[in-house]
């Protein structure tokens, strides 16, 4: 009789995954590399949403962090990397109990993703308390780097560009188009209703009256006419909606459903390729607005990045999202060289980059003590649908 396997901590953690709906996907970048080198490997560890509702923005965060760690391990760094992934799901229990598992079973040195916004407000306390730095890449809740701007070291950085931001630069519009009579819904996660608060503030003294709402509803929702009901009942000429792509798009085609059409504007959310995909029709998008902070032709850098991201992967699936994956990545690879595969050190060495040459907007020293976002107001523009679901920069 064969002897029996023992029952590792990895076969326990697998049995109850499975029995809790948790999807474990772990594999080294560069996928089925042999990891027999006479480097030292270290481990960079991310949980990103792989399906639920930011599937896309977690796929395209995926492939820029692979995209730097297979450049980098082919190239002339100093360690040989291994890129553990999990699929949190979307849920910030799961990407919590994930994160655990990257820090203290896998060894992670640097955490990278944060693809959505509850799932990197759980994580940021458990980085902060294990003090390993953690890059949010999509995450746009305000709190997610500011809870621990006060402690003596904030381990947790971002390089997408804030709620807070992405808000101003909608009232931005709003105030140059002399449109002062809005309405304002959110899908009631974390990310919806924190920035549909922002807008509410933002609103009180800027001449800008909010007719309707905050409105919130359930994220999902298949049918949102009675919150659109209500928008028209108060007489808005603009919805600003916070809420993922999908439900965006529903609100579009309930519109056209009641017969009532006044724009949208939102943020980058809208850019997913499933806003496009549940819409259907993309004449029902035109004039719908959109943060965005990227664009393949902004800079010889950026193009020649999209032109070796486009080579390994196809088409990109959210340019923004891939970009920004992978100059948080190259800002960890560069202080893991810099001061070797101490976490502590790496989060030093992420705060005081002097000289990162990236290929999205974020300046060459990122970060300081007192500020960990490196993309703000000044880095993000609106852009406009047109009746063929193609986007232009917003006049």
């Amino acid at each position: 009789m064969p002897a029996a396997k023992p029952i590792t901590w990895w076969t326990h953690l697998r049995a109850v995954a499975i029995a809790a709906g948790i999807a474990l996907v772990a594999f080294g970048c560069g996928a089925g590399a042999s990891t027999s080198t006479s480097k030292q490997e270290v481990v960079f560890g991310s949980t990103i949403s792989l399906s639920g509702v930011t599937a896309d923005y977690g796929l395209a965060t995926r492939q820029g962090i692979e995209l730097a760690i297979n450049e980098y391990n082919s190239g002339t760094g100093k360690y040989h990397v291994k890129y553990v992934v999990y699929d949190d799901q979307t849920k910030p229990d799961v990407g919590l109990q994930l994160a655990q598992r990257l820090l203290f079973l896998d060894k992670a040195v640097v955490l990278l993703g944060g693809v959505n916004s509850g799932v990197a407000l759980a994580q940021s306390q458990l980085v902060q308390s294990s003090e390993v730095p953690y890059i949010v890449i999509i995450g746009t809740a305000v709190d997610i780097t500011r809870k621990y701007q006060d402690a003596p070291k904030n381990y947790t950085f971002r390089v997408s560009v804030p709620d807070d931001a992405q808000v101003q630069i909608l009232f931005n519009y709003l105030k140059k188009h002399n449109i002062t009579n809005i309405g304002v819904s959110d899908d009631s996660s974390g990310f919806g209703a924190n920035a549909a608060t922002l807008a509410a503030t933002l609103a009180k003294g800027s001449g800008i009256r909010v007719a309707a709402g905050p409105i919130g509803y359930q994220a999902a929702s298949p049918d949102l006419s009675p919150v659109l009901q209500q928008m028209r009942a108060a007489g808005v000429s603009m919805l600003m909606n916070f809420s993922s792509a999908t439900d965006t798009a529903t609100l579009l085609k309930d519109m056209a459903k009641i017969g009532w059409r006044v724009p949208i504007i939102s943020t980058w959310a809208l850019l997913a390729p499933s806003f496009m995909q549940v819409l259907g029709d993309p004449s029902l998008a035109a004039g719908t607005l959109a943060t965005d902070s990227f664009t393949c032709d902004h800079s010889a850098a950026a193009k020649a990045f999209c032109d070796r991201a486009a080579k390994a992967y196809g088409k990109l699936i959210i340019p923004v999202a891939t970009a920004q994956a992978y100059d948080a990545t190259k800002m960890s690879l560069e202080a893991l060289d810099r001061v070797g595969p101490n976490p502590q050190k790496i989060r030093d060495a992420i705060e005081n980059l002097q000289d990162f040459q990236a290929v999205t907007s974020i300046p060459k020293h990122p970060y300081t003590k007192t500020n960990h976002e490196a993309l703000g107001i000044e880095d993000a523009f609106l852009a406009v649908f047109d009746n063929k679901g193609n986007l232009s920069a917003a006049k």
